[in-house]
């Protein structure tokens, strides 16, 4: 759309909206679903075997979606003249930049993951030069009935070399990746606490568009680094786990839905936070977009990152991966122990 014009005060319409009785019904049903993730992730917190401070953080954002929902069928609820501003600048920023926390999430399972291929392996009595196996029947028949050793490689199984260099570039690689993600958070709470003074303010209104143009960029751009790290992970790194990588990389794919999304609806602009106009994000095919482009690819890696175990699956530990290698503690040598 263009520019607004200077007789008529019109404002960036906002994501997905303002809730109206029809968004009572999909309000609930992502709140219960949501919820319902909330039981899996306590689940998962309550069993050794899968506790990691990833789960933490996704259970967080998952209870921060149970509020935000809630809001919502509210706030459908609620007469048209009394929308909260509180809720209006919280959902703007919400929308805007909240799923920056899934994006946070999968990058440092990404880390995980790419860094374990950089640490030294011991030999496992797996790793013995000769197995035993049991001769089969059918096809094998021919196979004479005795056991049968097999000569395995040493190098297929032999212990792997630590590398302690190209875990530090790792780390300052993922570190850099990381921290970039600061900007657009900035930004958008900014742009989101100005976000309801551009209903009456043209100027601010101006900047409102100049700043969420800039966010969704810098999140898309987010996005697509973390896509094309995966792909070189996948294709690059010999020892890498494939199918853990190739997850994270299709959950990134679908979380660079929402900022394309957004950057398509910066140029729609309204006239009431009310309107029901085209352009206004209060149409019934406007607020289907939303579901489908916004809703849908926030739940769909909550759900897919908390049925599997991350622990296991991404190799997190109970930490994740730290800033640096823990300090070895100094060992006595044979010499000393004989003195001593």
């Amino acid at each position: 759309m263009s520019q607004p014009s200077s007789s008529i005060v019109q404002f960036p319409a906002p994501i997905g909206g303002v809730p109206f009785s029809r968004d009572f019904a999909p309000s609930i049903l992502f709140a219960c679903l949501y919820g319902l993730l909330a039981f899996l992730g306590i689940y998962r917190l309550a069993r050794s075997t899968s506790r990691n401070v990833m789960v933490f953080s996704f259970l967080a954002f998952i209870i921060e979606r149970v509020v935000i929902w809630s809001l919502r069928a509210k706030q459908a609820r609620t007469p048209s003249e009394d929308f909260s501003r509180s809720l209006t600048i919280y959902w703007q920023i919400t929308f805007s930049i909240g799923f920056l926390a899934i994006h946070g999430i999968i990058l440092n399972l990404l880390r995980c993951l790419v860094v374990h291929t950089t640490k030294g392996t011991s030999p496992t009595p797996e790793s013995s030069p000769t197995i035993q196996t049991e001769e089969m029947g059918g096809l094998r028949a021919f196979m004479n009935k005795s056991k049968t050793s097999v000569a395995i490689p040493p190098l297929e199984y032999g212990p792997q070399e630590d590398q302690p260099r190209r875990r530090a570039l790792y780390r300052r690689m993922f570190g850099l990746l990381a921290l970039l993600s600061i900007a657009p958070a900035v930004i958008g709470s900014l742009m989101g606490n100005g976000y309801v003074d551009a209903v009456a303010d043209p100027k601010a209104a101006a900047s409102a568009v100049q700043a969420l143009r800039p966010v969704a960029t810098l999140t898309l751009t987010l996005t697509q680094l973390c896509i094309a790290l995966s792909v070189w992970a996948i294709l690059m790194i010999p020892r890498v786990k494939r199918n853990a990588v190739i997850l994270l990389l299709a959950l990134e794919f679908i979380l660079a839905v929402i900022p394309i999304y957004h950057l398509v609806i910066t140029g729609d602009w309204t006239t009431s936070l009310i309107s029901t106009a085209s352009g206004s994000q209060n149409t019934s095919g406007e607020k289907a977009a939303f579901y489908v482009f916004q809703a849908l690819p926030e739940l769909a890696p909550c759900v897919a990152l908390l049925i599997v175990n991350m622990k296991t699956t991404f190799e997190t530990g109970n930490f994740g991966d730290g800033i640096r290698d823990p300090k070895k503690k100094p060992t006595s040598t044979p010499a000393a122990q004989g003195a001593a």
